[in-house]
């Protein structure tokens, strides 16, 4: 399995975990990508879920971010 794959499974199992605390609203998920960033020094893989959750969740990328980490 690479590493991609594995990064996106667990961000989205984290993010299920994560609704059922109620720490995220009940909205529907959309598919994990996960990237390389275009800065190095942004570390080796980047995620974009909680910018594509945002406006749904009404909530900041950063706080989803946090309570999908959480």
């Amino acid at each position: 399995m690479l590493i991609k794959h594995e990064i996106a499974r667990l961000v989205a199992e984290a993010a299920a975990r994560a609704q059922e605390a109620g720490d995220l609203p009940a909205i529907a998920l959309p598919d994990v990508t996960v990237e390389h960033p275009a800065h190095e020094e942004h570390g080796d893989y980047a995620v974009s879920l909680p910018l594509k959750l945002a406006r749904a969740a009404r909530s900041s990328p950063l706080a989803i971010a946090e309570a999908i980490a959480k």
